[in-house]
């Protein structure tokens, strides 16, 4: 969802460190004009904010639409780390990213 309550997409996949364990980026499914196959947007996870209900995950974009359809996309032979310090720095660059947060060191 998108902070108006508005479906965005879904979680399609995580990408984590392998020596770290901790996630790289998710990856968010989002179908263009709610049609056709999704297109895939690497996102940080402090673009989102995540609740844990004990039932289910609920999940709210804390940046525009607009930031998320101008996300760079992973460059061929591209690391997984330097794609996440590319992503991190364009988020961090969206007025809206870590509104809220505490303690983010990221940005």
């Amino acid at each position: 969802n998108n902070l108006n309550g508005g479906h965005v997409g879904k979680i399609r996949d995580v990408n984590m460190n392998a020596d770290t364990g901790e996630i790289n980026f998710v990856i968010l499914g989002k179908s263009l004009l709610g049609i056709g196959e999704d297109t895939k947007i690497a996102v940080p996870l402090e673009a989102l904010e995540i609740y844990d209900d004990e039932i289910s995950l609920n999940v709210t974009l804390i940046v525009s639409e607009i930031t998320l359809l101008k996300a760079p996309s992973i460059a061929a032979g591209e690391s997984d780390e330097e794609f996440r310090v590319r992503l991190q720095n364009y988020y961090c660059a969206a007025p809206e990213f870590g509104k809220g947060m505490v303690g983010s060191e990221k940005c």
